[in-house]
């Protein structure tokens, strides 16, 4: 999908290198996520002051992954103060994880920016119907979860927390740019405790700050192998962050794409993360936000 606010689609062959549905010929959907065979993604779009023809809706959007037809619409009780965002399909493919938004923000964003008192939820798929809406984090004053993401087995969820220094929903806890972003992991349960991946989200040896931003974090979609003992797991997670890159400090107001490994087996003992790396590729005069995953792209030669 295009940009944050008039979330166009275009559908792309990546293997064959070319479209297979032209952009913005289909209903609209920002923030999309993939099921596990590519047949359907879900998505967000609510953008009222968009015009006629747009299609609306403060709950989840499913669509068809072929053609990018609105297939359904699930409802998690999502309004206009408080719509739905960031959904995440499982890889199993039975589960959604989102952002239910607290106090909407800029509600002429197609993916309501701006968003408070942000917590999570999650709906289970029985193989019939979607069920009702699973609380994962609680809807507090001046804190937000948001950007939940499931690991490559779907046993766990990372996610951001940010908190506002006054307490209130202020703009440094709006799920959009807050300086003291952080991640967290937590198993996809109602009542599970929060883990924060603190190695990860630590700041560099050059930073002046004791807080870096860490955002948008995206999982690997495969399980590694910590050790040689086949029973081990490793992960690995990238995400969007303001740190010094290296010894180096990034352009301003730039962020970079970072990595870090995550044991899954390790959540509940102690800090399951690694320090984070910076990706080497990236452009280092533009901002960085979302790294997206794929195992390989195989095409023809001729």
């Amino acid at each position: 999908a295009q940009g944050s606010y008039d979330a166009f689609v275009l559908l792309y062959d990546v293997e064959g290198g070319t479209p297979s549905v032209p952009f913005n010929s289909t209903p609209r959907s920002a923030f999309s996520s993939w099921n596990g065979d590519g047949s359907r993604y879900v998505g967000v779009f609510a953008d009222e002051s968009d015009g006629a023809g747009a299609f609306i809706s403060y709950d989840l959007n499913i669509f068809d992954g072929d053609t990018g037809l609105h297939l359904e619409t699930v409802d998690v009780g999502g309004s206009e103060g408080s719509p739905t965002n960031h959904p995440d399909w499982s890889p199993t493919g039975d589960r959604i994880v989102f952002t239910q938004v607290g106090v909407a923000g800029n509600t002429d964003s197609g993916t309501l920016a701006f968003a408070r008192q942000c917590s999570l939820a999650m709906v289970e798929f029985d193989g019939t119907s979607w069920s009702e809406p699973i609380t994962l984090s609680d809807s507090i004053v001046g804190e937000s979860t948001y950007s939940p993401t499931f690991s490559p087995e779907g046993d766990l969820v990372a996610f951001n927390r940010s908190s506002c220094d006054d307490g209130q929903n202020g703009g440094d806890c709006d799920a959009y740019d807050d300086p003291e972003a952080a991640m967290y992991v937590m198993t996809p349960a109602a009542g599970s405790t929060p883990v924060e991946l603190a190695a990860a989200n630590a700041p560099g040896a050059t930073d002046a700050v004791d807080v870096v931003q860490n955002s948008f974090p995206k999982w690997a979609p495969f399980t590694f192998r910590r050790s040689s003992e086949i029973t081990s797991r490793l992960h690995w997670i990238t995400f969007s962050s303001d740190r010094n890159f290296g010894l180096r400090e990034p352009p301003e107001s730039h962020t970079l794409i970072w990595m870090a490994a995550v044991n899954p087996d390790a959540v509940g003992t102690g800090d399951p993360s690694a320090p984070a790396f910076a990706l080497p590729f990236q452009d280092l005069a533009t901002d960085n936000h979302t790294a997206q995953w794929t195992q390989a792209v195989v095409g023809t030669i001729e």
